[in-house]
């Protein structure tokens, strides 16, 4: 209006999950299905305080190996989890970084025929890429 003006400017920064395989897996309960067949899940995108679940059948006698790879995001790769949990919660496994290498790998075995899940979570936003293997 032609005079100065005094006035606040507030900005909030939101994060939109609009991946793939979300909105909306951001709990064990809401977990998005996926294959454990090297079927490998680009373009996931973690938000801060929303980690992704994933849910898929696992077997006894066998390994799930799972791998998520950094695709965009200034985090390093020790910030991020990569957990295994069973349909009651308890935790199976958690992801490692091998040495030089540029993703994190989690092993488990699953003690018996039932549905398993994966969590992701970081304090940052980044995209991520994911894959699940039953050999």
């Amino acid at each position: 209006n032609g005079e100065t003006t005094d006035y606040e400017l507030d900005v909030e920064l939101s994060c939109q999950d609009s991946d793939p395989l979300g909105p909306g897996n951001h709990s064990r309960s809401s977990a998005a299905g996926i294959e454990v067949d090297g079927t490998r899940y680009e373009n996931l995108k973690q938000c801060p305080g929303k980690p992704d679940w994933f849910s898929f059948t696992g077997f006894d006698n066998t390994t799930i190996l799972a791998d998520l790879e950094l695709s965009q995001g200034s985090l390093p790769l020790s910030s991020i989890n990569l957990e295994a949990y069973d349909s009651s919660g308890e935790k199976l496994g958690e992801g490692t970084i091998p040495d030089g290498s540029d993703r994190i790998e989690l092993q488990f075995s699953p003690d018996s025929d039932g549905e398993y899940f994966i969590k992701v979570q970081a304090p940052k936003t980044f995209i991520y890429s994911l894959a699940t293997l039953q050999p």
